[in-house]
């Protein structure tokens, strides 16, 4: 007689191993929602910085969703002077001005246009400088990733050298952008305090930055991580559609750890990320939402909807 097929409610697996995929999931599945809690709480949270931070082959992809971490786009004179255009016509808009409103956000506009101007004049040459060093750190960058960041004789470190780089990049950048920065910030300061009481409970209109190039910006990833950090441990935690969520969590680190791809210059270690990746696998091998999780109950009204064909006798 043949060995009985096995049973979604009796899985081939120890006591002691089914406790240990159990309290593996369930702490996975905490730390994930932790995580998205922390995230929908902080009023602060953005993933620019981390997707500014990205290195290796896929750097680019995610500098591009991560914005204008560089400063090239809000270096670029006409595009900013456009931009401030646009906001300038959709707070008069927005909070419905009258004349003398209108006027008003005109003078601040032309204003804010000569402050631009002048640190544009006063800043040429150091501005050129910058876009040219801009450059070469992306060069010393690709070249670095493609020769694995190996020394050649003669030739200082290329991660040594991309460091370096980078550094009087930051260096030379503080002066120029910091300025930009601060009359993007006073410009839409003084445009929304234009607004009366009344005409304020509309709501403040905020005026970005540049955003990137990318098929997705870093601003819809900010919009969706925490709450997918909240289903995927919610899920987990509740060892329901276990191998469903395993398999997105687990997708997702594989991306985070895309971003900072090892021998890249300047990654940091990847290390408990590659290690959850592996524990998320084994939950999803495992099925492990069947071990004191709501899988359970999935899995037993499959098999009492679906009852195996039993193996013909020997």
């Amino acid at each position: 007689m043949g060995d009985p097929p096995l049973s979604p409610l009796r899985p081939q697996i120890g006591t002691w191993a089914a406790v240990a995929l159990l309290a593996l999931r369930v702490g996975v599945g905490w730390h994930f929602f932790t995580q998205g809690v922390e995230k929908v709480h902080d009023p602060n949270f953005s993933s620019a910085g981390f997707l500014s931070a990205a290195k290796g082959p896929f750097a680019r992809f995610y500098h591009n969703m991560a914005g204008d971490i560089d400063g090239l786009k809000r270096l670029d004179r006409d595009a900013t002077l456009d931009r401030w255009a646009v906001y300038r016509e959709q707070v008069k808009l927005h909070y419905g001005f009258d004349d003398d409103q209108r006027a008003a956000a005109e003078a601040i506009s032309d204003r804010y246009t000569g402050y631009l101007n002048d640190h544009f004049d006063s800043s040429a040459d150091k501005i050129d400088q910058y876009r040219k060093g801009v450059e070469r750190l992306r060069t010393a960058q690709a070249e670095a990733t493609m020769r694995n960041s190996k020394t050649l004789p003669g030739v200082p470190s290329l991660r040594g050298q991309v460091a370096t780089i980078e550094s009087e990049l930051r260096s030379k950048g503080a002066p120029l952008l910091g300025p930009i920065d601060q009359m993007w910030a006073d410009y839409q300061r003084e445009l929304n305090a234009l607004a009366t009481e009344e005409q304020r409970e509309q709501g403040s209109l905020v005026l970005e930055l540049p955003d990137g190039t990318g098929p997705v910006s870093h601003r819809s990833v900010d919009k969706i991580l925490p709450w997918f950090d909240i289903a995927i441990g919610g899920l987990l935690i509740l060892g329901l559609f276990t191998r469903l969520a395993s398999g997105a969590g687990a997708l997702f680190l594989c991306a985070v750890m895309s971003t900072q791809w090892p021998w890249a210059p300047g990654a940091v270690p990847i290390d408990y990320q590659f290690i959850e990746t592996l524990a998320l696998f084994a939950l999803m091998a495992t099925g492990a939402g069947r071990f004191g999780g709501l899988d359970f109950f999935g899995a037993s009204l499959c098999s009492w909807c679906c009852p195996r064909k039993q193996e013909r006798q020997s």
